[in-house]
């Protein structure tokens, strides 16, 4: 695997791109992941192939691609955008006088030349191709995970048509944006399986620990939130067990009438903050006998029946 230098500020997306990029794939899926990424981001100027991108180590990848592809040294040019802090477009120019490679990258628009994706390598380099011209994928910190490719229309369905072939792991759906559609994934194991296809291992193992972390976080908090809620309510299942308590301390026939539940009552007494697992322990370790949860629930409802009004224990 190929190892890059990670400078800050640094988006996901555009490290997964350049891990992907970075990754020698030999001569013939060179040629697939170009030809990819010349029907989304590239054209012919004059007697040159062209491909374009914003990032320089995408540039530069795509350099070590040609020379596996065609064993030929391209060219670096660039321009820079118009406006306040524009970014530099690079271009990465092959020489082309004849048409030879042009024709060669985009035999027939709209149609995959079918030697391009006929084994699983190159497959994977044309579709790795689509995503470093066009592709974007969230972070994985985000709530909403996202991975998308967009396309001209002329090109989108025939690349549809190649993602669903790669099988259920990857249910790609496709939506307009614009005069392009735009395909994407939702599902955050597919955007993981999607990744390591295409080369991305490293990013995939970086979304799947960010993922897990959120996930416990969330799963943490859940268990923060359900933990208060069950003491809140512990708490007013004791005060309301305790007011009962009182009342019928005031009928002293009551109790001596019910020695199970008198001993149970001046446990809780004692124990105000008890849970009913805890108080079962108790009134067992008093009585000598085997009293589950359910038991001194039992107890305590009769008494609010009693005395504190209908309700659970």
């Amino acid at each position: 695997m190929a190892t890059m230098v990670v400078d800050a500020p640094y988006s996901f997306a555009e490290y997964a791109k350049e891990e992907c990029a970075s990754l020698p794939r030999g001569k013939d899926p060179s040629l697939s992941l170009l030809s990819s990424y010349f029907r989304l981001r590239g054209k012919r100027e004059g007697g040159a192939v062209v491909f374009y991108s914003e990032h320089a180590q995408i540039a530069r990848a795509l350099y070590e691609r040609i020379r596996e592809a065609f064993d030929e040294r391209a060219r670096f040019a660039y321009v820079r955008g118009k406006g306040y802090l524009s970014r530099l477009l690079y271009k990465v120019i092959l020489d082309d006088e004849g048409g030879r490679r042009a024709s060669l990258l985009l035999p027939e628009e709209g149609e995959i030349d079918p030697s391009f994706v006929s084994d699983e390598k190159k497959e994977a380099a044309y579709l790795a191709g689509a995503f470093l011209a066009s592709g974007s994928v969230s972070s994985p910190r985000s709530s909403n995970y996202h991975l998308e490719i967009s396309a001209p229309r002329e090109e989108s369905s025939s690349l549809l048509r190649l993602l669903q072939r790669a099988g259920p792991r990857f249910p790609f759906k496709m939506t307009k944006r614009g005069r392009k559609d735009v395909l994407y994934l939702k599902k955050s194991s597919s955007i993981s399986d999607f990744l390591v296809f295409i080369g991305a291992q490293e990013s995939c193992l970086r979304f799947e620990n960010a993922r897990v972390d959120r996930e416990f976080a969330a799963i943490s908090n859940r268990f923060s939130n359900l933990d208060g809620a069950n003491y809140r309510r512990s708490y007013e299942a004791g005060e309301r067990q305790l007011k009962a308590i009182e009342r019928a301390s005031r009928n002293p026939l009551y109790l001596s009438n019910n020695p199970k539940l008198a001993v149970l009552v001046a446990l809780r007494k004692a124990n105000p903050d008890a849970s009913m697992n805890e108080l079962a322990k108790l009134l067992g370790e008093k009585t000598g006998t085997t009293v589950s949860k359910s038991n001194v629930n039992h107890l305590f409802r009769k008494l609010l029946e009693d005395f504190g009004g209908k309700g659970d224990a």
